[in-house]
């Protein structure tokens, strides 16, 4: 599906390979694929559904001009909620592929920023990851939609989410915006954002969310405690036998302090890694 050249002076049909941008959106059912998509091309080319059926069943495109660039974009089915067998899956996401060559220059992924990201929503990305072949990072925007539903201000939330959202934000380097449908400012935002990644214009840097961290599992904080302790009564034996029992104490509490400290600065270098350098 086509849209009207927006430039008098250019049609849709001489487009030269260079000037067609392919924009590739995904995500779960029901998180606005479609919405986002007809808000990039400015139209209703793009069924929105409304329910839990799912209103793309296979890969659709509309088209807009950009200045002198085609901004083609792709909108995709959630292929986990098809019924599709395994190889069905993967032949949707080379039919995708085909529609993107030589290679999308913008990933978009949406997420619902109203509720909590899922176990469902990140086996989504890494199935259709792993079918494409290749990673998305350079290329990849999350674009949190249902912006007008946000309570708190984004990188407030970002800063106690799950590890698994935080892994996809990495992997788009934090490149991220929110989406709000009935706000024109956000729609054209979107649009920018976009146009800014196929420039190579955007950085990342001033977008991440400080003090971003990954929320420590128990069962590693309590088999953290569990060695330490070990540890520290071997060696508190050890020394009884040779030096004494206020000897032991003293060793063991300084054995203690220094484990303790060589755990947090080992925790401190893995939470800083998570932010892109």
């Amino acid at each position: 599906m086509e849209m009207t050249d927006i430039k008098a002076y250019r049609t849709m049909e001489e487009a030269d390979a260079e000037d067609i941008r392919p924009v590739l959106v995904i995500g779960k059912l029901g998180n606005g694929k479609s919405t986002l998509c007809n808000a990039l091309v400015e139209g209703d080319h793009f069924a929105v559904g409304t329910g839990t059926s799912p209103e793309t069943n296979t890969a659709q495109f509309a088209s807009k001009w950009l200045g002198e660039i085609k901004l083609k974009v792709i909108d995709t089915p959630d292929i986990t909620t098809l019924e599709m067998t395994p190889d069905q899956m993967k032949q949707e996401v080379e039919k995708w592929q085909e529609m993107t060559k030589p290679g999308p220059d913008v990933i978009i992924l949406t997420v619902r920023c109203d509720v909590r990201y899922t176990a469902e929503e990140w086996a989504i990305y890494k199935e259709i990851s792993g079918l494409w072949g290749e990673g998305p990072r350079g290329r990849l925007v999350v674009v949190f939609t249902f912006g007008d539903c946000q309570d708190l201000p984004i990188d407030e939330e970002l800063k106690t989410e799950c590890p698994e959202l935080q892994s996809v934000l990495r992997d788009a380097d934090w490149n991220y915006i929110v989406f709000d449908k009935t706000d024109p400012v956000s729609r054209k935002e979107a649009v920018e954002r976009v146009v800014e990644v196929i420039h190579g214009e955007y950085t990342a840097v001033s977008h991440v969310p400080k003090n971003t961290k990954p929320r420590p599992s128990r069962f590693v904080i309590v088999l953290t405690v569990l060695m330490l302790l070990a540890a520290a009564g071997c060696i508190a034996s050890l020394v009884m036998e040779h030096m004494g029992a206020a000897v032991a104490c003293v060793a063991c509490v300084v054995v203690l302090l220094v484990v303790t400290l060589l755990w947090v600065c080992c925790r401190k270098e893995k939470q800083e890694r998570l932010l892109p350098k």
